[in-house]
C-alpha cells in the first residue's frame, strides 16, 4: 500500500473537522477507527462519479479535488467510519486462516490495544492443517492464537493439499490440541480427515458434551481395543453429525456416541470401506429416531446401489430432506419425507447429439409420489459440485419460488433450479464462451443421466427405480 496514499485518504475528515479547511493537509495518523484506503477508494468510486476520485487517478488524487467535491468525499468518509465501527468486529467474528496467514494473524491480536478488543470478538475460527501419512498435524500457532481468544466457540480444520515443508519444524499432532483449555468451552468442532479412534479422541468428546455440532474422518487405530465399551461419550445437545468411516471395524466407536438430540446426520464412507451395506442402517437404527437430514455419501464404494435406503430411512420416522449418491431404488415408504435430493453425473448438453442415437435412460421420478405422500421436491446434483461444502443445505430444496437462480459459489457459476442443481459449464459450447439455452438443459436432461458414451451400451440402466406396493398397501 502507497503510504502517502494512506495518509492522504485516511486522514481527509480529520483534517476538516480540526482545521475547518477545505484542504487534504497532512495530520497525524489516526487509530483503528479508520477504513482501509483501498476499501474506502472503492466504495466511493460506485457512490460518486469517477471523476471526482478515480482509484487509476494517483497517490495525490485527493489533493486534487475541488472544495465542493472535497465535502462530498468527506460526508461519505463520516458515513463509512460509522459504518467500519459496526462492522470491523464481525469480520473478526468468522476468522478463516492459511497456514501463511497464521503468524501475522496471531501478531494482530497479540497487539492489539484498541477499546473493541478483537481478541475477545473471535468466535469461529478455521485453520488449514496437513496430513503428515496418516496423521494430522497443525502449526503451534493454532494453538496460541485459541490461547488469545477466550470467547472462541468453533474450530475447523481443513486439510491442505499445498507443500508446507517449510514450517514442519513448527507443527505439532493435532491430538496437542486435545487438551488445550479452549476445546472445553466449543459448541461447533470439525477435525477433518485422519483422526484416530483411540482412547485421547474419547477423552476429547467426553470433556465436551456441550458440543451442538461435530464432524470428523476417522481412522482405525490400533489403540482402539484399548477403548472399553463402557467409554461412551454423551453429547446431549449434539444435533448435527458428519462422520467418514474409512473401515467396517469403526462401528463400534460409532455405538459409543449417544446423541438423543441428533437431527442432521451424513455418514461418508471412505475408500477401504468394506462391503458392509447395511452400515447406515445400523447408524439409523440407534440415531434415527429424531432425524430431519440424512445424507449418505457412498462415492467410494463400489456397488452402492447395495446400500438398503429403504431399512435405513425406516428408522428415521421423522425424516424430510434426504440426500443420495448416485443409483439408488425404493421398496418402501415413508409418511413425512419430504425432499430427495440425488448427487449424479450430468452429461454436458453439447453431448447429447451423441446421446440421442442411444436408447434414453430414463429417470423415473413421479412414481415415488406413490410410495412418498409428502413429497414435494426431486432435485439431481451435478456431482461436478461435489467440492462446495454442504451444498444441499447452501440450497435447500425448502425455496418455495420457482425461478432459475444464477449463483457464484467459491469461484463456481451454479444454477440453482427446482429441479437440478448444475455447473454453468455443462452448458457451454466447447471452445467458445458462449451458452445453451438453459430450459431445455433442466427440462431434459434427466432424459440421458445414465449415459457414458465410454461404456459399453450395456452397461446403460435406470438410475432411479422404484417398485409398487403390494395391493394392500397402495390403498
Amino acid at each position: 500500500m502507497d503510504i502517502e496514499l494512506q495518509l492522504k485518504t485516511l486522514h481527509l475528515q480529520e483534517a476538516m473537522l480540526t482545521d475547518r479547511t477545505d484542504s487534504a493537509s497532512e495530520i497525524p495518523r489516526s487509530g483503528f477507527q479508520d477504513p482501509p484506503a483501498e476499501l474506502l477508494l472503492s466504495i466511493f468510486e460506485f457512490t460518486f462519479p469517477s471523476s471526482y476520485l478515480p482509484i487509476h487517478a494517483g497517490p495525490h488524487a485527493a489533493q486534487r479535488l475541488e472544495p465542493r467535491d472535497l465535502r462530498d468525499y468527506l460526508s461519505f468518509m463520516l458515513v463509512c467510519k460509522t459504518w467500519w465501527l459496526a462492522v470491523l468486529p464481525m469480520l473478526y467474528e468468522n476468522v478463516a486462516l492459511r497456514l501463511k496467514h497464521l503468524d501475522p494473524f496471531l501478531t494482530t491480536i497479540k497487539n492489539d490495544s484498541s477499546p473493541l478488543d478483537l481478541r475477545s470478538k473471535v468466535k469461529h475460527l478455521a485453520v488449514e492443517c496437513v496430513i503428515e501419512r496418516l496423521d494430522v498435524v497443525v502449526p503451534t500457532a493454532v494453538e496460541e492464537i485459541m490461547s488469545c481468544c477466550p470467547q472462541l466457540k468453533s474450530l475447523t480444520c481443513i486439510p491442505t493439499t499445498a507443500n508446507m515443508s517449510w514450517w514442519k519444524a513448527d507443527s505439532k499432532p493435532i491430538e496437542m490440541l486435545y487438551n488445550h483449555s479452549s476445546m472445553s468451552s466449543l459448541s461447533h468442532l470439525s477435525l477433518g480427515p485422519a483422526i484416530s479412534s483411540n482412547l485421547p479422541f474419547i477423552r476429547l468428546l467426553q470433556q465436551i458434551p456441550q458440543l451442538q455440532s461435530l464432524s470428523f474422518h476417522l481412522v482405525l487405530n490400533r489403540e482402539l481395543g484399548s477403548v472399553s465399551s463402557v467409554d461412551t461419550v454423551e453429547l446431549p445437545n449434539l444435533t448435527t453429525l458428519s462422520v467418514t468411516l474409512c473401515s467396517s471395524s469403526l462401528m463400534n466407536f460409532m455405538n459409543q456416541l449417544s446423541t438423543p438430540a441428533l437431527t442432521s446426520l451424513l455418514v461418508s464412507f471412505g475408500e477401504y470401506w468394506c462391503p458392509e451395506y447395511d452400515a447406515v442402517e445400523k447408524i439409523t437404527a440407534s440415531k434415527g429416531a429424531h432425524l430431519k437430514y440424512l445424507e449418505i455419501d457412498t462415492e467410494a464404494m463400489f456397488f452402492d446401489e447395495f446400500i438398503p435406503v429403504q431399512g435405513t430411512i425406516q428408522h428415521c420416522p421423522v425424516l424430510e430432506h434426504l440426500v443420495l449418491y448416485k443409483c439408488f431404488s425404493f421398496s418402501t415408504t415413508h409418511p413425512t419425507l419430504r425432499f430427495i435430493d440425488i448427487w449424479h453425473d450430468l452429461l454436458p448438453m453439447e453431448r447429447w447429439a451423441d446421446a440421442a442415437a442411444c436408447t434414453e435412460s430414463r429417470f423415473a421420478l413421479e412414481p415415488l409420489r406413490t410410495i412418498c405422500p409428502k413429497l414435494e421436491r426431486v432435485r439431481l446434483l451435478d456431482t461436478t459440485l461435489r467440492d462446495i461444502p454442504n451444498l444441499p443445505t447452501i440450497l435447500p430444496p425448502t425455496r418455495r419460488d420457482e425461478e432459475n437462480l444464477r449463483l457464484n459459489l467459491r469461484e463456481t457459476v451454479v444454477w440453482d433450479t427446482p429441479t437440478l442443481v448444475f455447473w454453468e459449464g455443462l452448458l457451454r459450447f466447447e471452445g467458445t464462451s458462449a451458452l445453451f439455452p438453459i430450459k431445455p438443459f433442466v427440462q431434459d436432461v434427466h432424459l440421458y443421466v445414465e449415459i457414458d458414451l465410454e461404456e459399453p451400451f450395456s452397461s446403460w440402466g435406470t438410475a432411479f427405480e422404484t417398485h409398487d406396493l403390494p395391493d394392500d398397501e397402495s390403498s
